[in-house]
């Protein structure tokens, strides 16, 4: 097999939207930043459905602004709520993430990430990265 049968034209890190991107055994999600505030509400920012293969993956939300806002991220498996994170900028002055949240996420399962903040707030994306086991 050639390296282009294995390895998708559109797989680079510059890729970002809502969707998931395989590269041989392994997947990603990047979410484009998007200036979020308290009156947007919750809003996706990745939503895909999962292929033959379970994910065992690491996700993570980026908030670059520096003013100390709280911000939410939410994970829905097929519209059930599966996890939460909450998390607040608490030194002013530097940006924040939350904790890396480790994910097992089933085969044809509909993912959705959505982040909401407490306040104004800039640059908020977030990010999946994970191997892929029995891929068919």
């Amino acid at each position: 097999m050639t390296e282009a049968d294995v390895i998708q034209p559109s797989a680079s890190i510059a890729s970002t939207g809502k969707g998931i991107r395989y590269i041989g055994e392994h997947c990603y999600a990047y979410s484009s930043a998007a200036a979020l505030t308290a009156a947007t509400g919750e809003v996706t920012r990745l939503s895909f459905t999962t292929g033959s293969g379970y994910i065992v993956g690491k996700l993570n939300g980026l908030n670059g602004d520096t003013s100390g806002d709280t911000w939410f991220i939410s994970v829905f498996m097929n519209g059930t709520l599966m996890m939460s994170d909450k998390t607040n900028n608490a030194s002013a002055g530097h940006a924040d993430n939350f904790n890396i949240l480790p994910i097992l996420i089933p085969p044809f399962t509909f993912v959705e990430v959505k982040l909401q903040v407490g306040a104004d707030s800039d640059s908020v994306s977030a990010q999946l990265v994970g191997r892929v086991y029995g891929a068919e």
